[in-house]
């Protein structure tokens, strides 16, 4: 068994136990992709529009600082 597929779903299987008393089996699908859209995919659009724009900021001060030394 391949170490990085221990622990797949885990997280599914625990919000789904612990929901399953407030949303009713048909919806839990649909609750589950929008926890995993909102804690997952959420954080790695944010972080790649960060560091998109973390590039595109022009380096200047920084480079003048370094050659005044």
């Amino acid at each position: 068994m391949d170490w990085h597929t221990v622990g797949g779903g885990a997280a599914e299987i625990g919000l789904s136990a612990s929901f399953s008393e407030w949303i009713p089996g048909p919806s839990m699908a649909a609750a589950l992709l929008i926890w995993r859209m909102a804690t997952l995919y959420l954080g790695l659009i944010v972080g790649a529009a960060a560091i998109a724009w973390l590039s595109s900021v022009p380096r200047q001060a920084a480079a003048k600082d370094s050659l005044a030394d």
